[in-house]
């Protein structure tokens, strides 16, 4: 009963972890139009702002999934929670663009070291016919706290201002640091050294091929995140707080993703992986495609409801993804993995979301939404012809 009360208390400090990390980006997402008008930038611009917080993740990947397997969670899970919290003060107080790029660079760095450090806390602990269902638990702190930044933001935007909103989610934020302290003791690193092991890891194909779809896919996720209420006030003309709704109810079926498609990895096929990346990769570039069809003359109600599978595959995948990433890798160097993991999906990031800013500026949002989805379409077919799922 204690080992099982010690493990739901740590999966739920994972979570957490995700859950006020992930907040402020999304709070950014439901005020995408005020953020635009007050630093005087166009979608491209914000497009490069949002990149910067993956691209930086993509740079201290490595180092930070090196750091975590030789010296453990704890401190690094601390320390990334702070520097989340400085990125997010430090963008509520930008009144230029080149500040807010500092904020959201620091923003990066902290979040960045997050999903190393749960990754690799739930391989540790959890075993494999249960791992991809934790996974998908402790990364639903993703979506919940995308829903917290997009509602407690698109509400709040009327009757405050950005410095305000953006303060009151840093210092919740500095408090989840202290979700560390319930995460295990450091456990013993491997033996080789550091750089031998980050070799072993970045030479490992099937990882890399692995990885390079899955940064196709994060390149659709995350654009589709970051533009999605604007695509609802700019095209559909919607106002804030139904476009901020809009992105929650995709935030929603995230969190739905990423727990019943773990689940089901689990329970229904027998704890293989490529199965339901497989259906993912299908209802992902399906719901794309309607999304690419909506027009102005749509009733609101159907922009609502086609969000849902939106979210479901394009953001609700993670939880599988990262259960594959470790589970193919040296048991020693699992955080490494996820960090080599990170540098593509950081990369798919960095350049989709401008590429769909500069999309839309030439050519409108119907051939925006269609590149991402041939782009998921891309990420699948990968997965399907060149990637080898390994044995239990």
């Amino acid at each position: 009963m204690r080992t099982s009360f010690n493990l739901k208390m740590r999966l739920a400090a994972l979570t957490g972890g995700h859950l006020f990390g992930n907040c402020t980006i999304m709070a950014l997402a439901a005020i995408a139009t005020n953020l635009k008008n007050e630093l005087g930038i166009n979608a491209e611009e914000y497009g490069w702002l949002i990149g910067i917080y993956m691209i930086v993740q993509g740079f201290i990947a490595i180092p930070g999934g090196l750091l975590i397997d030789y010296i453990g969670t704890r401190i690094v899970f601390a320390s990334s929670m702070l520097l989340a919290a400085a990125g997010t003060a430090v963008i509520g107080a930008a009144s230029s663009f080149g500040t807010a790029c500092f904020g959201m660079l620091m923003l990066g760095a902290g979040y960045g070291l997050v999903n190393p450090c749960t990754s690799k806390t739930v391989f540790d602990i959890f075993p494999r016919e249960r791992r991809a269902s934790a996974m998908g638990i402790k990364q639903t702190g993703v979506p919940l706290g995308g829903i917290l930044g997009a509602m407690i933001a698109g509400v709040l935007i009327d009757i405050s201002d950005r410095a305000e909103i953006l303060c009151g989610f840093a210092i919740l934020i500095a408090l989840a640091a202290g979700l560390a302290l319930l995460l295990p003791c450091n456990t013993s690193g491997p033996k080789t050294p550091p750089l031998k092991g980050m070799l072993t890891v970045m030479r490992d194909k099937n990882l890399q091929i692995f990885n390079a779809s899955i940064g196709i896919f994060q390149a659709s996720m995350y654009a589709m995140l970051a533009n999605i209420a604007a695509f609802c006030r700019e095209a559909i003309g919607a106002d804030p707080t139904i476009s901020a709704t809009c992105l929650s109810i995709a935030q929603t079926a995230s969190a739905l993703g990423r727990l019943s498609w773990g689940a089901i990895s689990d329970l229904l096929f027998a704890a293989k992986r490529k199965p339901v990346l497989l259906i993912i990769g299908t209802l992902g570039t399906s719901s794309l495609l309607g999304m690419a069809l909506a027009s102005p003359n749509w009733h609101f109600y159907i922009i609502l409801a086609l969000a849902f599978p939106v979210g479901l595959a394009t953001a609700g995948y993670v939880g599988v993804t990262q259960t594959v990433c470790v589970e193919t890798s040296d048991k020693k160097l699992t955080a490494t993995a996820v960090g080599t993991n990170r540098i593509f999906t950081s990369a798919g990031a960095g350049i989709g979301l401008p590429f769909f800013g500069w999309i839309v500026d030439h050519f409108g949002y119907s051939i925006a939404w269609l590149a991402l989805a041939i782009l998921f379409a891309s990420g699948t077919i990968i997965l399907t012809l060149y990637f080898r799922e390994q044995p239990e």
